[in-house]
């Protein structure tokens, strides 16, 4: 169980850190709890001192988080928001479209990046060299693969307050969207590393061999 966030820590590294057979320094958790919380503060740089090991570590694991722990909690919000808005189904149905098509799209996302990223990025850290396929595979991965998993957040709340102002005043409303861009913020910080980081080394590393 994630313990309640500080306003410096992130789920992330709630989730990190009290994960069993991991090797994450306490400096990785730190730099990524500073990229989370300042974005524009993001520098390939400061994650060049993490071995791709770690790095591939912290991929896999987040993307445990994002199942087992946000998506369950955004649905737990969605639910209670519905029980204390029964007078207004169509808000609550909007909402629930929208955040089921956003999870069958994260979803596919995700598995993408296991079943082909992931993968190659093992059978570097294994030491198995399959050259051909290997730059088959990733190269296709990289041409055809989106990172623009984006929840429009600003219009989503726009128009469900059209539907109903009183969610102005709704604590379970604003806690809601407190998650919601709490979660698009890690999944943002995902995005760079895998992108940013961890596939241009493993390219270099590639080029090399």
């Amino acid at each position: 169980m994630i313990t309640p966030l500080s306003l410096n820590r992130s789920s992330v590294s709630e989730y990190l850190t009290q994960s069993k057979n991991t090797n994450l320094s306490a400096s990785f958790v730190k730099t990524l709890d500073e990229t989370i919380f300042n974005l524009s503060s993001f520098n390939t740089e400061e994650y060049d001192q993490f071995s791709i090991d770690e790095l591939y570590q912290y991929l896999v694991l987040s993307h445990r988080l994002f199942l087992n722990h946000w998506l369950p909690k955004i649905d737990q919000t969605v639910g209670l928001l519905a029980q204390k808005n029964k007078r207004n189904s169509l808000l609550t149905q909007v909402l629930k479209l929208f955040l089921t098509k956003y999870r069958i799209e994260l979803v596919r996302h995700m598995q993408e990046e296991e079943e082909v990223l992931f993968v190659y990025i093992e059978n570097k850290l294994k030491g198995k060299q399959r050259p051909e396929e290997e730059q088959l595979a990733i190269n296709h991965f990289l041409n055809t693969h989106n990172d623009n998993i984006v929840l429009h957040l600003g219009d989503l709340k726009k128009d469900l307050l059209h539907f109903n102002t009183d969610l102005n005043d709704s604590l379970v409303f604003q806690i809601l969207f407190n998650q919601l861009n709490l979660f698009q913020r890690e999944l943002t910080v995902h995005s760079l590393i895998e992108d940013q980081v961890v596939v241009p080394r493993i390219m270099a590393h590639q080029n090399k061999a």
